[in-house]
């Protein structure tokens, strides 16, 4: 059996429309591995109309690594420097390079 990397079409909710409308600044971030340049090039043309709406791209193994880090009861370290985010706690450190689309 052959599956397809399909992205869902984008419905933009009146609520999410509203608030682009409400607020400066709006940003979806994605981490979908194969599936995120898919749904991008369907969807970019409806989101280029909201010119507060930023689109950033999470590099999916980075994300599964920071998700390892999770614990019940945790504290988290972050560090924001020259466009990467680092997480760190006492069982690892990961680094994210957001990335956003163009």
């Amino acid at each position: 059996m052959q599956t397809s990397a399909r992205a869902p079409p984008l419905k933009i909710p009146l609520v999410f429309r509203r608030t682009l409308h409400n607020y400066r600044v709006q940003i979806i971030y994605t981490y979908g591995g194969r599936g995120v340049p898919i749904w991008w090039d369907k969807n970019k043309a409806k989101l280029a109309r909201f010119n507060n709406l930023t689109c950033v791209n999470l590099d999916p193994e980075a994300t599964e690594q920071l998700a390892g880090l999770a614990q019940r009861a945790m504290s988290l370290q972050v560090t924001i420097q020259d466009g990467e985010v680092t997480f760190s706690n006492e069982h690892g450190l990961v680094a994210l390079t957001p990335e956003p689309f163009a």
